[in-house]
């Protein structure tokens, strides 16, 4: 499966560095190019909805850090169940985190 991982400050980012590190080693491509991508990984909603409106074929993963970015990730996850995933960069009471799901569920859907 081909990811695009574009998180804020991407470039500086150590989050960035390990969520594309889990991704290769779950032999998923990491790619630079949304347009390629078959999954994209945000960490934002704002990006996350415009990925979505223009890429009909993506599927979009918000991941957040903060509970109060989480609530507008899956606010956005209700309004496009097929397409987009919310998970916290670090676990949360019952909410499964990013790492976990990239490792285990994201084949599945």
């Amino acid at each position: 499966m081909k990811i695009c991982v574009s998180l804020r400050d991407s470039r500086d980012n150590p989050v960035q560095r390990v969520v594309e590190q889990i991704c290769s080693l779950c032999n998923h491509e990491v790619v630079e190019d949304v347009t390629e991508a078959e999954v994209a990984i945000v960490g934002s909603t704002h990006e996350a909805l415009a990925l979505l409106k223009d890429h009909e074929h993506l599927k979009v993963i918000i991941a957040t850090t903060e509970e109060r970015d989480a609530v507008g990730a899956r606010a956005l996850v209700r309004s496009y169940p097929e397409r987009a995933v919310h998970r916290p960069v670090i676990e949360r009471g019952e909410e499964q985190n990013l790492v976990v799901y990239l490792m285990h569920d994201l084949e599945r859907g």
